[in-house]
C-alpha cells in the first residue's frame, strides 16, 4: 500500500485533476477522482495496455462515439420502484446513453482486431434499439411528451386546442364591445392556467366574473366574466385529462427501463471505465505521454522524463522552452542514488518526477516520457519533501524529517521506493550527516530503493565508499552560474555556495574570508568536484558535435545514394527511349526493303541487282539489331545473399559487376570482396549471390565500373563517370582533376566525364585539359548510345 503522505507531498491529486478534465461524463471525472496505485503487476499491466491501445486510437484520429454519455444512475435508482414513473428529461438522459452504448458496441465490434483489449470490454455492452427507439417516439428533444406518443393524447391536445381558440375568440369580442374607460388593454391572457381579461380596479363592476389576480400597481384586475366560466373548465378537465394520458404513457416506459434496469447499470459501469480510460489516453494524446513497461525486479529507469505539472505549468505560461527532459534510474547497478548539487538546480524536482511518474504508471497512468522508460512496482513508498513544521503538535522542521525518517526505517523494503529530500538537514551538519549516512546504510542494507538529495559534502563521499550506493548531481554551468536542470549519474556536485553568493552582491572580502573559515581541504574537494564537472561538460559538448557530425554523414550519404538512384533511372529512361528509336528505325528499314523490292521488280531489273540491294539492306537491318541488344539490360540470375562464404561470386551494383568474395565478418555482416586490384569491405546486404552461367567465369571483364584504392587504413571508392554538368570552368576543371587522380590510383581502364551539352565551353576546355594530362591515353566523344557529344570516354593510361 502506498504511503499516503507520499501521495500527497507529491501532488497526484494536481495530477487526477488535469486528467479529468478530458472525461466526457460525471462518472468518468468520479473515478478519475478516485484513482489511486494498484497493486500486482498483471493488474497494472493490464489497464495500461489497454491505455496504450486507446492511445493509438486518439492519436490516429479513429473516431469513437463516446460522446452523448449521461449519469443516469438517479433515474435508475427511481425506476426501481414498482409503478415509479420517470420525467421526459430522464428519459431524453436514458436515450442518449442508450445510443452511446449502441454506437460503442458496434464500433468496437467492427475493430477487434486492431483493438482488442478495448473491444473485450466493451463486449459486455448490450444495446436496447426497441427501448431507444421507444423514447424517441414519446419524448421530443426539447424534453416534451409527442403528441404522436398515444392516439388519445393527440386528440385530447387537439379538442384542448380547439376550445381554447373558441374561447380566446369569444373574449376577443367581448373585448371589443367594452369602452375604453373599462379596458387597460384589449388583450386575452392567462392566469392561473384560465383565459381572463385586463379591467380597470375602478370599473371592475361593469363585468361580472371572478377576479383571478391583479397587477403590482392594483390599477388592473384580470377578470375571468361569467358567460366563459362553462367553457373555462372544460379546457382544464381536458388539461387534466392530457396530464392522466401523458402520466399514463411516461409510467409504461418506465416499466420498460426497469425490465433492463441491472443490464443498464453494469452498461453504466463499463462507459465509465471507457470514459477513464478515454480521458488518460487524451491526456496521454496531449502531452506526448506513453505507457510504460513495468517490472518487478525493482529497477526503475527514467528516459527522458518530464514532471507532469511543469508540462502543464509550461504549456498555460506559454513558455520558449521545453521541460528539460530528466534521465534517471536507481534499482540496477545500485539500490541508493544520493543527488548533489546547488541550490534551485533541480534536485527536489528530479526526485519528485521519479516519484510521481511511479505513482501515475502504478495509477494506470500514461507519464510523459521515452518510449523505453521502465517502472519498477513497488508495494510501498515513502517520501519525506519539504518543510514540515508544526506549532501547534510542537514539532520543529528537523523532529518532523527525524519522526518520518525513523517511520520509514522501520517499513521500508525490498519492495519500497523512498525519496528523501535534504536529508540531515535543519541541524548540525555533522550530527546530521553521520545520521544520514547510517539511515541510508540501513535502508541499502535491507535493498531499498532509496533516492535522496543533500548538500552534505561528507555523504559525497559516503556514496563513492559504499557498494550499491551511487553519486549523482545536478548540472551546473560555471560560465553563467546557472542551472541546466541536467541529471549526470556517477558524478558527485558542488553546491557552488561562495560562486552563488558573489553573483548576488556579497562582497569579495566576505567570500575570501569565507573560503579561509571553509578549510582548505574542503575547498580543494570542491574545486576538484568543480574542475571534474568542467571536464564533463567540455565531453559532453564534443560528443553532441560528434552525433551532429554523425548525423550529417548519415543525411549526405542518404543523399548520395537518393542522386545515384536518379541517375540510374535516367540511364534507364534514356535506354528504353533509344530502344523504341531504334525499333522504329527498324520498322522503317523493313518498310522500306518491300518498297525498293517492288520498285525494282516493277523496272524488270535483272536478278542479280535485286540480290545486291536485298544483301545490303540485310547488313543494314543486322546493324540496327546489334545496337538494340547492345541497349538492353543484361539478365543476371541472382539469389538473395542468407549465407555466403569465401571464394563465392556476388554481385555488387555499388562496383558495377561481379566479384569474387576473399574474406568475411559474419557477425558484423560484413564481407571482403575483390574489385580490380583493390579489396573493399561492404555489407551482406549490399550484394546478392551470382549464379555460374555454363561454367563461364561469372566477373565483369574490361572496364571495371566501379573501384577503390586504399591508403593506410582507409580506402575511397570510385565510381565510373564523373559529372560536371553545369558547374562552372572554376568548378568543373579541378573535380576532373581530382577525379582523374582517383581513378588512376584505382586503376580503372576507362571512365567517363558527363559535362553536357550546353554551348559546348565546358567540353572543349575539358577536352584540353585531358589533351595534356599524362595519366589520360586518349579520348573520344561518345557514341549516339553512349551520350553522344554530352560525354568524353577516357582510356586511361594504367
Amino acid at each position: 500500500m502506498i504511503d499516503a503522505h507520499t501521495i500527497e507531498v507529491l501532488e497526484f491529486d494536481k495530477v487526477r485533476e488535469i486528467v479529468s478534465r478530458y472525461t466526457i461524463s460525471a462518472l468518468g471525472r468520479e473515478r478519475v477522482a478516485a484513482l489511486a496505485p494498484m497493486d500486482g503487476l498483471r493488474k497494472i499491466r493490464e489497464e495500461l495496455s489497454r491505455v496504450a491501445e486507446f492511445l493509438d486510437l486518439v492519436s490516429f484520429g479513429d473516431p469513437m462515439p463516446i460522446r452523448g454519455i449521461k449519469d443516469v444512475r438517479p433515474a435508475l435508482e427511481r425506476c426501481a420502484v414498482e409503478g415509479a414513473m420517470l420525467e421526459p428529461q430522464d428519459f431524453l438522459d436514458l436515450g442518449d446513453t442508450l445510443g452511446v452504448i449502441r454506437k460503442l458496441a458496434a464500433y468496437f465490434a467492427s475493430h477487434q482486431e486492431k483493438y482488442p483489449l478495448l473491444s473485450r470490454l466493451a463486449k459486455e455492452l448490450e444495446g436496447h434499439p426497441e427501448v431507444e427507439a421507444a423514447i424517441g417516439r414519446v419524448v421530443d428533444p426539447g424534453g416534451e411528451v409527442k403528441d404522436s406518443a398515444s392516439k388519445a393524447l393527440r386528440q385530447i391536445r387537439r379538442d384542448i386546442e380547439a376550445r381554447r381558440e373558441s374561447l380566446r375568440q369569444e373574449l376577443e369580442a367581448l373585448l371589443k364591445r367594452l369602452p375604453d374607460q373599462v379596458v387597460q388593454d384589449r388583450l386575452v391572457t392567462l392566469r392561473n392556467g384560465r383565459y381572463v381579461i385586463p379591467i380597470r380596479d375602478s370599473q371592475r363592476g361593469r363585468v361580472e366574473g371572478i377576479v383571478h389576480d391583479q397587477s403590482a400597481s392594483g390599477a388592473t384586475v384580470f377578470v375571468e366574466p361569467l358567460i366563459t366560466l362553462e367553457r373555462n373548465n372544460q379546457i382544464r378537465q381536458l388539461e387534466l385529462a392530457e396530464r392522466r394520458e401523458i402520466g399514463r404513457i411516461l409510467r409504461e416506459l418506465t416499466t420498460q427501463i426497469r425490465s433492463i434496469r441491472e443490464n443498464l447499470m453494469a452498461g453504466m459501469r463499463i462507459l465509465s471505465e471507457l470514459d477513464v480510460l478515454y480521458a488518460k489516453a487524451s491526456y496521454g494524446a496531449d502531452f506526448g505521454a506513453i505507457a510504460p513497461q513495468l517490472n518487478e525486479e525493482g529497477c526503475t529507469r527514467i528516459i527522458e522524463g518530464r514532471h507532469p505539472l511543469l508540462c502543464v505549468r509550461y504549456r498555460q505560461e506559454e513558455h520558449k522552452n521545453e521541460v528539460v527532459p530528466l534521465d534517471i534510474e536507481v534499482g540496477a547497478a545500485f539500490d541508493t542514488l544520493l543527488i548533489t548539487g546547488p541550490n534551485a538546480g533541480g534536485k527536489t524536482v528530479a526526485l519528485k518526477t521519479m516519484g510521481l511518474l511511479t505513482l501515475m504508471a502504478l495509477s494506470g497512468l500514461p507519464i510523459p516520457a521515452g518510449k523505453k522508460t521502465q517502472i519498477a512496482v513497488y508495494r510501498k513508498m515513502y517520501a519525506d519533501i519539504g518543510d514540515e513544521q508544526s506549532i501547534e503538535n510542537d514539532l520543529s522542521t528537523f523532529s518532523s524529517h527525524a519522526r518520518r525518517l525513523a517511520r520509514i526505517c522501520r517499513n521500508a523494503d525490498s519492495d519500497t521506493l523512498v525519496l528523501l529530500d535534504e536529508i540531515g538537514s535543519s541541524t548540525d551538519p555533522d550530527e546530521g550527516s553521520a545520521l544520514a549516512m547510517a539511515a541510508l546504510e540501513h535502508l541499502t542494507r535491507r535493498g531499498v530503493r532509496t533516492i535522496a538529495t543533500t548538500h552534505h559534502g561528507r555523504l559525497k563521499a559516503f556514496a563513492h565508499e559504499h557498494d550499491r550506493i551511487e553519486n549523482g548531481s545536478m548540472q551546473f554551468d560555471r560560465e553563467t552560474l546557472r542551472p541546466t536542470f541536467r541529471f549526470r549519474p556517477g558524478i558527485p556536485g558542488s553546491s557552488y555556495a561562495f560562486e552563488i553568493a558573489e553573483r548576488l552582491g556579497m562582497p569579495a572580502e566576505i567570500i575570501e574570508r569565507a573560503t579561509t573559515y571553509g578549510g582548505a581541504d574542503a575547498r580543494q574537494l570542491e574545486d576538484l568536484i568543480g574542475e571534474l564537472e568542467r571536464v564533463q561538460q567540455e565531453y559532453e559538448t564534443k560528443s553532441q558535435l560528434l552525433e551532429h557530425a554523425v548525423s550529417e554523414h548519415e543525411r549526405l550519404s542518404a543523399e548520395y545514394e537518393e542522386k545515384v538512384l536518379g541517375a540510374k533511372e535516367e540511364v534507364r529512361t534514356i535506354r528504353e527511349a533509344a530502344l523504341r528509336e531504334s525499333g522504329e528505325i527498324l520498322s522503317n528499314a523493313n518498310a522500306l526493303i518491300e518498297r525498293t523490292v517492288a520498285d525494282i521488280r516493277s523496272r524488270d531489273a535483272d536478278r542479280a541487282s535485286i540480290v545486291k540491294a536485298k544483301t545490303a539492306i540485310a547488313k543494314a537491318t543486322q546493324k540496327v539489331k546489334r545496337r538494340q541488344k547492345a541497349l538492353q539490360q543484361p539478365k543476371t540470375e541472382t539469389k538473395p545473399i542468407h549465407d555466403v562464404a569465401v571464394g563465392d561470386w556476388v554481385l555488387a551494383e555499388r562496383f558495377g559487376g561481379r566479384a569474387r568474395v576473399i574474406a568475411a565478418k559474419k557477425g558484423a555482416g560484413k564481407v571482403q570482396i575483390q574489385v580490380g586490384h583493390a579489396k573493399v569491405w561492404i555489407r551482406m546486404s549490399d550484394i546478392t549471390k551470382v549464379e555460374k552461367d555454363n561454367g563461364q567465369r561469372p566477373e565483369v571483364r574490361g572496364q571495371r565500373s566501379k573501384a577503390s584504392y586504399v591508403g593506410g587504413d582507409w580506402g575511397r571508392e570510385v565510381g565510373p563517370s564523373v559529372s560536371v554538368r553545369g558547374m562552372t570552368l572554376d568548378e568543373a576543371l579541378p573535380k576532373v582533376d581530382q577525379y582523374l587522380d582517383d581513378a588512376y590510383l584505382a586503376r580503372l581502364g576507362q571512365v567517363v566525364i558527363i559535362h553536357g551539352k550546353g554551348t559546348g565551353v565546358l567540353r572543349e576546355h575539358v577536352g584540353a585539359l585531358l589533351k595534356r594530362d599524362p595519366r589520360v591515353k586518349s579520348q573520344r566523344l561518345g557514341e549516339w548510345n553512349e551520350g553522344g557529344n554530352g560525354v568524353t570516354i577516357v582510356e586511361m593510361a594504367v
